[in-house]
């Protein structure tokens, strides 16, 4: 079903990024790579950022910092002599996130074939000169562009099943957040953070305890189900273990 965009758009929306479009060519050096000749997963990841937060820059006019990496697949290897070329550009805006695809190809100069690498989806927030979030034009893909449409469409689903996931991690320590343990792993590892409530990007409600999410033991599987959760009566050396002290 092809996406209806008005003739006339309202203040504050833009049709299409074109402008977001960027192409880096890198060869791959010996200091890219391992003993046997193949690129660090790292130097690949460097690149792809980096092409990423020069395309959300190019759309937003704003300094721009990753916030997320969504399904980085390593789809085939590339080696010393490869020329590599990391392709970005803006998949969708949120209130003051962009959703970045990037793609990158590898060249055997040599044999003169060409193979896919590598994608990845990033989420890179703009910020203003203090280091705040601000608002950005919200963007609607080109009247007729069947894959930019696509592209709009796969980013918003890509974007509700992450507050989906994010909620179910919050809620969990929320369950838990009265237990020692879970007050220790928070104080001990994100001590720097005294404060517990963080706006949330693109609603208006506040979340608490978000800053506990990265340091809790809990497993999640691909559809952000509770896999297995640690028994939380744990005392001594096995608390400790999972301290990290």
């Amino acid at each position: 079903v092809a996406l209806s965009v008005p003739s006339s758009l309202p203040v504050g929306f833009r049709l299409g990024a074109e402008d977001s479009k960027v192409t880096m060519t890198e060869m791959i050096l010996p200091p890219h790579a391992n003993t046997v000749g193949v690129t660090f997963g790292g130097q690949v990841m460097r690149w792809i950022e980096t092409a990423a937060i020069i395309s959300a820059t190019r759309y937003t006019r704003k300094t721009c910092v990753t916030v997320c990496v969504d399904h980085l697949h390593f789809v085939k290897p590339t080696r010393v002599g490869d020329i590599v070329y990391v392709r970005a550009m803006v998949n969708r805006s949120f209130r003051t996130t962009v959703e970045v695809g990037v793609q990158v190809q590898a060249e055997n100069p040599i044999a003169g074939t060409l193979v896919y690498a590598n994608k990845a989806y990033l989420t890179l927030a703009s910020l203003n000169d203090r280091g705040n979030r601000v608002e950005i034009p919200q963007m609607l893909p080109q009247k007729g562009d069947i894959d930019g449409e696509r592209r709009w469409r796969n980013a918003g689903q890509r974007r509700q099943r992450q507050v989906k996931e994010y909620s179910q991690k919050i809620e969990l320590i929320k369950r838990h957040m009265d237990h020692p343990l879970v007050k220790r792993m928070y104080l001990r590892r994100n001590a720097s953070e005294a404060s517990l409530a963080t706006k949330d990007d693109d609603t208006t409600s506040t979340t608490s305890v978000e800053g506990m999410a990265p340091f809790l033991p809990l497993s999640f599987d691909g559809r952000a189900k509770v896999v297995n959760i640690p028994p939380l009566n744990l005392s001594g050396a096995a608390a400790m273990g999972m301290m990290g002290g």
